[in-house]
């Protein structure tokens, strides 16, 4: 799970984007500060790190006790099958606090990437519902999964590791494990991606107001038109028609058409790929065990036809 450079890169780059596309109005770039202000300081908090490190603790402690011998065989290097041998004793207290130490930090740094979104979707954004990316100008949000996919791979991986071990040494079958490994898919993809949906209520504010907007101005546009060259009368609303910014009828329908099929989501394909491909990838692996890769390509192939 070292792609924390990486994560970093990315939030900058998407945090800095609201102020490149000008969605922070000048008179609200104090408060955009402030709110990145004080999720720096959290993050450098040495309280909320020890109570990570204590939890890491705690977990471990907790669930190493009452092991079966069927448990210890599979964590043993050596021949003292079911005993607490080096092997056992290393994964039990240094492999598996070392993984849930990872998990819980990245955990702790997406929360606070969801309360960073907060913060500034609290701001009033400026919002245009006619952006080309169909977001009101948050398209940029998208970039937000490649800054964890690394994370959600490994996540996934260790745990289709722990169901491949089940069917591979202990007769499971891939039937049996199936809902486990549909709700790891599905997991990580809905924790992951729960941050961006705290856009979705300035967006789905400003699809509505942009309808309406966006409808008047085409209304008026093309009633211009109508009664100019087809009822043949004097327009005295001649501005919107001779405006060049807006230009001929079919301009007007394309802005109309960008406005009224804005989305009221900021998650798009580009995101959810971001985050399903690395979760789905190892259970695919898992899969193999059972099912032959070129069948499983053929299903997965003919689903996207």
């Amino acid at each position: 799970m070292m792609s924390g450079p990486l994560a970093d890169r990315i939030v900058r780059v998407i945090v800095s984007g609201f102020t490149a596309a000008r969605l922070v109005r000048e008179e609200d770039e104090h408060r955009a500060a402030a709110v990145v202000h004080s999720i720096e300081r959290l993050r450098d908090s040495k309280l909320a790190w020890a109570a990570i490190i204590g939890l890491t603790i705690l977990i471990t402690l907790g669930s190493n006790r009452g092991l079966s011998p069927q448990e210890l065989e599979a964590l043993g290097w050596g021949a003292h099958v079911g005993r607490l041998d080096f092997g056992a004793t290393w994964s039990l207290y240094v492999v598996r606090p070392m993984f849930m130490l990872l998990q819980l930090a990245w955990l702790w740094r997406l929360l606070m990437t969801a309360l960073l979104y907060r913060g500034i979707a609290k701001i009033d954004l400026h919002l245009i519902p006619s952006h080309p990316d169909r977001a009101g100008g948050l398209g940029f949000l998208e970039l937000h999964s490649g800054a964890f996919s690394l994370v959600v791979l490994a996540m996934s991986c260790v745990a289709c590791a722990s169901v491949a071990q089940q069917i591979l040494v202990h007769g499971a079958t891939l039937e049996s494990m199936k809902v486990q490994l549909g709700g790891l898919v599905v997991l990580l993809v809905l924790l992951f991606l729960a941050p961006l949906m705290v856009f979705s209520r300035p967006m789905r504010r400003v699809r509505l107001r942009g309808r309406l907007q966006y409808g008047i101005l085409a209304g008026r546009h093309v009633g211009g038109l109508h009664e100019r060259w087809v009822e043949g009368h004097e327009v005295k609303d001649d501005a919107v028609l001779s405006a060049p910014e807006i230009g001929p009828a079919a301009d007007v329908a394309t802005l109309y058409t960008l406005a009224t099929s804005m989305r009221a989501f900021p998650i798009g394909l580009r995101a959810l790929v971001g985050v399903l491909l690395p979760a789905a990838a190892p259970v695919l692996v898992v899969a193999t065990l059972e099912v032959p890769l070129k069948e499983i390509l053929v299903k997965v192939l003919g689903m996207l036809r």
